[in-house]
């Protein structure tokens, strides 16, 4: 992988994943259009004397995207974050003027005693509530968004690569793709622990003495996750298993870099964890309305040869280890193919 290659791809995913930002203002539209249209096809069906199931004949009314993402921003923006300001910046000051004023002699301490009832105050009673309430409905939201998105694009992007072994046994057979409960678990604790493993590798990196190398090395880390995270909600969707989401990020590492990247820099901006998170939390919407119109570079297409990269590697041998712990065999063998001819 040469330095060209790297910065044009990183560039592009960069470009794309500002695309959720313009198209807010018309997902809704296209959305009802889509569904519109396919009503209107099953409409005709049905008048050309086919079959048609009578839950298909009612028509439902289109998902607002654009009101949950407005909702999302304006409880984690509008009520969170700004609490927070106000509080800090506004209340805070306030009621140490007034102590002042009313006690011009306090006690040595006094007015660091006050900060700290008030900050411990605030935090118990309206941050950690508020904040794990927040991650509930954002949840929600986020999964909403997604389901909408990909009731009119459901196989957005999926052309682009060319998955595993098991991937293709589903295409051939599409009985198989309807997972068990058990899959679905298992696919969802394994994914869940490589992101716990590899966020928590990326804090390493960060706590590293090595200055801006640090900064950099945990924000490419970051970029890679937030880049994972938005994909997820679609290939989750096509029931893509995790080895198959780790191969797909691994087939071209600086697309993914550069399309996780902004939020990876608005999110790290501030030194208080839960403005990050409040943050992330505002702008995570819009970075998975630009991964539905995203259009990644075909993996293996490169004329400098492989983009394959195994960043995800060490992390997936740790996560091998646990669910060897727990159980003797997994429903998916998480170990990567760093060969795309193997793919």
């Amino acid at each position: 992988m040469d330095a060209k290659f790297f910065i044009e791809n990183l560039f592009i995913g960069f470009l794309q994943s500002l695309k959720g930002l313009r198209s807010i203002w018309n997902v809704d539209v296209l959305i009802e259009k889509k569904l519109t249209e396919r009503y209107e096809r099953v409409l005709e069906a049905r008048s050309n004397g086919y079959r048609v199931p009578n839950h298909r004949l009612k028509y439902k009314k289109p998902p607002k995207v654009a009101k949950k993402v407005v909702q999302s921003c304006f409880i984690n923006g509008g009520i969170f974050l700004m609490s927070i300001v106000v509080f800090y910046w506004v209340f805070l000051p306030i009621v140490l003027w007034v102590l002042q004023v009313i006690l011009p002699r306090p006690v040595a301490g006094f007015r660091d005693v006050v900060d700290h009832v008030m900050n411990f105050l605030f935090g118990s009673f309206w941050i950690i509530p508020v904040y794990i309430a927040t991650r509930v409905f954002n949840c929600l939201w986020w999964q909403d968004i997604a389901d909408a998105l990909y009731k009119v694009r459901p196989n957005v992007n999926n052309h682009q690569y060319r998955t595993s072994s098991l991937s293709s046994d589903r295409d051939a057979s599409p009985e198989l793709v309807k997972w068990s409960l058990s899959m679905l678990l298992t696919d969802m604790c394994y994914a869940i622990t490589i992101d716990t493993f590899f966020l928590i590798q990326a804090t390493i990196f960060s706590l590293l003495p090595f200055g801006i190398l640090s900064f950099v090395i945990s924000t490419l880390h970051l970029s890679l996750l937030y880049a994972l995270y938005a994909f997820e909600y679609i290939w989750w969707a096509q029931r893509c298993d995790a080895k198959d989401r780790m191969i797909r990020i691994q087939s071209n590492v600086p697309y993914f870099i550069g399309f996780g990247l902004p939020l990876a820099l608005v999110s790290s901006a501030h030194d208080w964890p839960i403005i990050n998170g409040c943050l992330y939390s505002v702008l995570f919407p819009f970075l998975i309305l630009s991964a539905f119109e995203a259009n990644p570079p075909l993996n293996g297409n490169s004329t400098k040869g492989s983009t394959q990269f195994p960043v995800f590697t060490p992390v997936i041998t740790i996560s091998e280890f646990v669910f060897g712990i727990f159980r003797k065999r997994s429903n998916f063998k998480a170990y990567l193919v760093s060969d795309p001819d193997t793919m």
